[in-house]
């Protein structure tokens, strides 16, 4: 079976701070590297969204082509593409800033959602980018109402980057707004907290805690990628965990990406009731997650489907330390979203946010 996958939202183009003040420019965007990361995976992914008429939006549309990427793209006369500028700071912890304001993914037409009406998808992925100016939230859920009818499943990935909107109540409205046009969420420990009210990440029953107020009282899927812990899911009153696995780090930019595309393949593929294999899937998931990290960008960052297969059966450096949890014990929190890469330094890594 082979999943028809439609990824809604931005494109951003990624400067990557390099040794020597050097950045290189890598195509990115959350909703962009799951669409690539799902097609290197063996599914049909079609990407949606508009870029600016500028070099970067011309680029992301050659590197589209390049790659075999199926995509319905307008073009925004009004709004930029969206830039990101990703650096290490004074600590040597990654960093990323964003352009502020409306950019191009803000600006795509309700009529573009429209005309996919006749267009069935197995699966609809899409993150906050695109709501956090305009107001494309009423086209867009009337476009989900519409293809749920027709049997889509759909997956929320917040992504949440305060910069890009107004205030962080709005951030949080829109948001929750969109999770309730969830079948699945996927999101980082940080992410969870914000939504939840809080200001932090927290020990591992306090997180399971707030996966379960996100889940429809267990109805709707929740994956949380929790830095240096691993990853969770809680689904249907059960808690999961898999561990991290261990690789050199050259750039974590794509990681969460690579975790999330491998989870749609994973979860929807084998269906996504009781008889789901929640541990092979977090498995997998980080096992892409850190192949991402192997490698610089974000979307030229995912791997395929046979270099996570043959990661998993190496078992290298761990990853391997899956297991379910209903109840457990509070530990300290750690930073998500975050790599050091000093020198040579061998980090922990499976997905980042």
């Amino acid at each position: 079976m082979t999943l028809k996958v439609l990824c809604y939202g931005e494109v951003v183009t990624d400067l990557i701070q390099q040794r020597g003040g050097i950045f290189k420019c890598k195509v990115g965007g959350a909703p962009l590297n799951v669409a690539v990361g799902l097609s290197r995976l063996g599914e049909n992914a079609v990407f949606m969204s508009s870029v600016g008429n500028d070099w970067f939006g011309k680029n992301t549309l050659a590197y589209l082509k390049a790659n075999k990427i199926r995509y319905r793209i307008s073009l925004s006369p009004d709004f930029p593409t969206r830039i990101a500028v990703v650096f290490h700071d004074a600590n040597h912890e990654r960093a990323v800033s964003f352009s502020a304001g409306p950019a191009a993914e803000n600006s795509v037409p309700p009529g573009k959602l429209a005309d996919l009406g006749d267009e069935k998808f197995d699966v609809i992925y899409f993150g906050s980018f695109s709501f956090a100016h305009g107001n494309s939230l009423p086209a867009f859920r009337d476009f989900i109402q519409a293809a749920r009818s027709t049997g889509a499943r759909t997956v929320f990935d917040p992504n949440i980057r305060l910069g890009v909107f107004a205030s962080e109540s709005e951030a949080r409205r829109i948001c929750l707004e969109l999770i309730e046009l969830s079948d699945v969420v996927r999101l980082n420990s940080e992410e969870l907290a914000f939504l939840c009210g809080q200001r932090r990440a927290a020990g591992r029953e306090v997180l399971r805690k707030r996966a379960l107020y996100l889940s429809d009282a267990g109805s709707r899927p929740v994956f949380v990628t929790d830095g240096a812990r691993g990853s969770h899911a809680y689904a249907a009153g059960d808690f999961y965990s898999s561990g991290p696995f261990r690789v050199k780090v050259a750039d974590s930019t794509g990681c969460g990406d690579a975790f999330t595309a491998s989870m749609i393949s994973g979860f929807f593929r084998k269906g996504h009731g009781s008889e789901q294999d929640f541990p092979g899937l977090l498995r997998r998931a980080n096992a892409a997650g850190a192949l991402a990290a192997k490698k610089i960008g974000g979307a030229d960052s995912m791997p395929t489907r046979n270099e996570v297969e043959i990661f998993v059966k190496s078992r290298l450096r761990g990853g391997d330390n899956t297991k379910r949890r209903i109840l457990i014990s509070k530990t300290r929190a750690t930073k998500s979203g975050h790599f050091q890469t000093k020198g040579n330094k061998e980090d922990m890594v499976y997905a980042t946010s």
